[in-house]
């Protein structure tokens, strides 16, 4: 209070006062790394298990008469588990030691300044000793007695700090450098050994796709050889029909700019060919008879033609009330007034609420849509 009113004499020291905002600084920087870097963590941990739930589901698709190995997944467990493990042992474990500094610097600091306010008072009591009329000399020799032990006391916090606080903020660069270098160095080996695992994989992924085609070409030309190929799949929904046959001919005489709609032009009479040729015609015509009905009665519609004839599976009809435009490869797309035939999903697990399967009748492609973008026509 005495100093406060400027009625004591204070002892500064600027040089140490500089000092203590450094390691104020440092500390608040230190806070704050530590800070981002347990987020970072708690992140890495999320990454891990998620990682290892989608890489786990990813090995389950492949199934058991696929060749190549499909222990990718613990792999990458493995390297997420010791990555992790890193990271606490190089990183995160010298962070909190460091950050442990802190608070026994600032202690120190702390006695130092009491300490300091022990000495200014001890000089002060001498001060008003000498100064009164009637001296007592006891007082006197236990008054500098006081001081002398207080200064004592205060020079040697004071020296030892003016020594440590200047050594452990230079410290800073060393221990950053340590540390992001560790830090570094483990992120690097674990994306390295991820990439390879993945590369790996990717490898073993394309000879599982070459030998299924392999085996999918050789069965096709066994298939061929006895026989038994060239039949055409069935489409999942059945298409319209063929275009009525244009009886209009054009003579000889005619080319296709001459001809007109409106003009019906016949052939010319033709001899009657012989017996053995009308049986060769017979036989042609029966086996492109065969042809025809082994074809499915169903195809999709060549050019985008429209489509006559619904589905056998029809559900009901709709209206587009809005024009929609497919974000996928299996959505339809369609203009406002478009009538669609509503089917069932042949896999009922993959319908998804508010999705409906559907065949358009301007062209015939078949896809899933939005039911909010049409309304249902009565039958």
């Amino acid at each position: 209070v005495l100093q406060n009113l400027g009625k004591a004499e204070r002892t500064t020291d600027e040089q140490f006062d500089e000092l203590v905002i450094k390691i104020e600084r440092q500390q608040e920087s230190a806070h704050h790394l530590q800070k981002e870097l347990k987020k970072y963590l708690h992140a890495l941990e999320a990454l891990s298990a998620a990682s290892k739930s989608f890489y786990s589901a990813v090995e389950e698709t492949y199934e058991a008469e696929w060749t190549e190995e499909k222990n990718f997944s613990e792999n990458l467990k493995t390297l997420w588990v010791n990555y992790l493990s890193r990271l606490h042992d190089k990183v995160v474990d010298p962070m909190l030691a460091y950050q442990a500094s802190f608070p026994t610097l600032k202690a120190k600091i702390n006695k130092r300044g009491r300490k300091l306010m022990y000495y200014d008072n001890a000089k002060h009591s001498v001060d008003v000793i000498q100064m009164a009329k009637k001296k007592d000399e006891a007082k006197v020799h236990k008054a500098h007695e006081d001081l002398s032990n207080a200064k004592q006391i205060y020079l040697r916090i004071n020296n030892e700090l003016h020594q440590e606080l200047p050594d452990f903020h230079n410290s800073r660069v060393t221990f950053y450098a340590q540390l992001f270098g560790d830090l570094f160095d483990i992120e690097n080996t674990f994306h390295g050994e991820i990439a390879k695992v993945k590369n790996d994989a990717q490898e073993d992924v394309k000879i599982n796709g070459i030998q299924e085609d392999e085996k999918v070409n050789e069965a096709k030309a066994d298939a061929k050889e006895n026989g038994t190929g060239g039949q055409p799949d069935v489409p999942d929904y059945p298409p319209p029909e063929p275009p009525a046959e244009d009886n209009t001919h054009i003579t000889p005489s005619e080319t296709p700019e001459d001809h007109h709609d409106d003009v019906n032009v016949y052939d010319e009479p033709k001899s009657p060919k012989p017996k053995e040729e009308e049986k060769e015609d017979v036989k042609e015509v029966t086996e492109e008879e065969s042809k025809k009905e082994e074809k499915p009665v169903y195809k999709s519609p060549a050019s985008n033609q429209p489509v006559k004839e619904a589905p056998p599976n029809l559900l009901y009809q709709v209206q587009a009330t809005h024009p929609y435009n497919g974000e996928d490869v299996d959505e339809l797309s369609f203009d406002t007034g478009e009538f669609i035939w509503v089917i069932p999903y042949e896999n009922e697990e993959e319908q998804d609420d508010g999705w409906v399967m559907g065949i358009k009748q301007s062209d015939g492609v078949k896809g899933v849509f939005p039911e909010n973008f049409t309304r249902k026509l009565q039958p």
